[in-house]
């Protein structure tokens, strides 16, 4: 499969910065809780509402190991889009285009391991 997800409801970034999200880190993503970090990882929880999205993005210096806790996520990864449900997950080679995005009628749950090169 190839091409870019298209955006289906609300960006993730204004519907949880309006919904007043929890947000520990003072990003401006309104729904990332850190749990734990080091000098070369970082753990994160992500509570994606209902109908929203991550942008798409590449970061040049982390690659992520992403499991859905909750709900279903479709995960665009360079060109091709996987879905994923609970207790599945996904590597991120750094470099690589990315986003997610939460297609259904109620908020998704995953976890991210970030790994800094």
């Amino acid at each position: 499969m190839s091409g870019i997800v298209p955006r289906v409801g609300n960006s993730a970034f204004n519907s949880a910065i309006s919904d007043g999200l929890s947000n520990n880190d003072n990003s401006k993503s309104g729904f990332k809780d850190i749990l734990a970090g080091g000098d070369t990882y970082q753990v994160s929880r992500f509570n994606i509402p209902a109908r929203c999205s991550l942008p798409l993005q590449t970061d040049q210096q982390t690659s992520k190991h992403l499991t859905v806790l909750s709900g279903i996520i479709h995960i665009t990864l360079a060109d091709d889009i996987m879905v994923l449900v609970a207790d599945e997950s996904i590597y991120i080679p750094q470099g690589v285009l990315h986003g997610l995005e939460n297609r259904a009628d109620n908020p998704a749950l995953i976890i991210s391991v970030d790994y800094n090169a």
